[in-house]
């Protein structure tokens, strides 16, 4: 890996796992949302193992984004689910205390950890998509997400897309899709904190379609390639 750069990866939907004593303000509800309400498939095999050979922090959701979602900043109208959102603003409170802080101080101690040693950081952020959303069909198989605003991480992302579309042309493969990499979530919390010389924030969205669990070795080894290649 180049001497000026460091990596993080993080999957903020990782989990789709309800904490017992939330079971019943979340079961009922959760049982009736779509899967990817709940969670990102295959984000947690994915990022475990694009870390692995990365060998960089990793940092993974552990609840439900119905829970509390660690991709919206507080005070963002989905942070919660509706049925936590009716929770007393003490409990809410608690879980901004409990799980959101924590999850995003770990990242941050991370990102400061390699800034002290004079590294740039990229990271690297984890998510899956349904493929048809409110009756349209998607033609993305893989988005990669970031700001066209900040120099470096256009050039970075770019450079990234180029790699991916040449060895992985089976994918349709697209910048800013199916999300802006500007839209609200924790790249864009951490632009907001980080100049443009020394964050590059990248967030990788595949398509649900994709048996991500089964081919989350191939997936992660073919990303390192191109993260490698992009930052030379």
């Amino acid at each position: 890996m180049s001497a000026s750069y460091r990596f993080i990866v993080t999957a903020e939907h990782a989990s789709p796992e309800i904490p017992a004593k939330h079971q019943s303000v979340l079961q009922e509800y959760a049982s009736a949302c779509e899967l990817h309400q709940v969670y990102d498939p295959g984000t947690k095999a994915i990022a475990e193992e694009l870390a692995r050979r990365l060998d960089c922090p990793l940092q993974l959701g552990n609840y439900t984004r119905l829970l509390i979602d660690l991709n919206r900043s507080i005070g963002n109208s989905s942070q919660f689910s509706p049925p936590v959102f009716g929770l007393c603003e003490t409990e809410k409170a608690k879980l901004i205390a409990e799980i959101f802080e924590p999850f995003r101080a770990a990242a941050l101690q991370s990102i400061e950890s390699a800034h002290h040693d004079g590294y740039t950081v990229v990271h690297l952020s984890i998510h899956s998509f349904t493929k048809t959303f409110k009756g349209q069909r998607r033609e993305v198989d893989l988005g990669i997400l970031y700001d066209d605003d900040r120099p470096a991480e256009k050039a970075f992302g770019k450079k990234l897309a180029t790699f991916l579309r040449m060895v992985l042309p089976e994918l349709n493969i697209r910048s800013n899709e199916p999300y802006l990499g500007k839209d609200d979530g924790h790249t864009t919390a951490l632009r907001r904190r980080y100049p443009n010389n020394n964050y590059i924030g990248i967030e990788f969205e595949f398509s649900q379609d994709l048996d991500l669990d089964l081919d989350a070795e191939s997936y992660a080894t073919i990303l390192a390639k191109a993260l490698k290649a992009a930052i030379r």
